[in-house]
């Protein structure tokens, strides 16, 4: 008997090479999980992911699932990965899921959030200082805010992603927030899901915009044109975060 099972995790992504294990990138989330459970549980195990996150993006929200033989309780489980699993990864939360039961496929949606420090702040942050984005100018959030909206809906974002294979480039975004204190700035994204990239370069061009680089009109023109260089930069990984995918 196989016995599948969901689990919430996070980590800070400072150190890998992304979620996903490949040929070129041994050091990543994915197989650090796999060595863990398949010691652990005796057997080789493969783990699912609801989403690849890029080298240096971080996660308080990313979902995983395995299948297994062995019959495990939930909160054994999480309590005895914790105290194998390096300290930059956790396991926040384990469900026994029904077998065809997989994170990727059944998600509906992903939020992530992008953190930027405010050039005219005092100091950076001290313990937070790994996880921001410093900018070094001004930028003015209101026109962020309107251009933001541009990305609302439907559309091909072909052109604010870097993956050339996707055999659709389409996705909806759910919604923007940008949110703001003395300090900082946090962008919030929820999507049905996020191309290579995709939150990475929204968040550039809403940079430039916001600094006077860049007219609103832009998002318009590249959902047209669907070219890469006609959009802005990609923002530094540190900056993103996982926070939450929906079911």
């Amino acid at each position: 008997m196989a016995y599948n099972y969901k689990m919430i995790i996070g980590y800070d992504g400072a150190k890998y090479q992304g979620w996903q294990k490949n040929k070129n990138a041994k050091n990543t989330i994915q197989s650090k999980l796999e060595s863990t459970l398949s010691e652990y549980l005796g057997e080789e195990i493969v783990v699912i992911g609801s989403g690849r996150t890029d080298k240096g993006v971080h996660a308080l929200g990313q979902v995983v699932n395995f299948i297994t033989k062995s019959k495990q309780k939930p909160g054994n489980l999480k309590y005895n990965l914790n105290k194998v699993l390096p300290e930059d990864i956790i396991v926040k939360e384990v469900y026994k899921m029904d077998e065809d039961f997989n994170c990727r496929f059944a998600a509906t949606s992903k939020t992530y959030r992008y953190t930027l420090w405010k050039a005219n702040a005092q100091t950076m942050p001290l313990f937070e200082r790994k996880y921001v984005y410093r900018l070094e100018e001004q930028v003015d959030t209101d026109l962020m805010l309107v251009a933001a909206t541009k990305f609302i809906g439907e559309h091909d974002f072909k052109g604010f992603c870097s993956d050339k294979t996707k055999k659709t480039t389409t996705r909806k975004v759910n919604s923007i927030d940008i949110i703001e204190d003395e300090d900082r700035i946090e962008i919030l994204m929820n999507a049905s899901g996020f191309l290579y990239n995709m939150a990475r370069i929204m968040v550039g061009t809403l940079i430039e915009i916001g600094l006077g680089l860049r007219h609103d009109d832009t998002i318009d023109q590249v959902f047209a044109s669907k070219i890469r260089s006609e959009a802005g930069y990609t923002a530094p990984a540190q900056g993103l975060c996982l926070m939450e995918v929906m079911y």
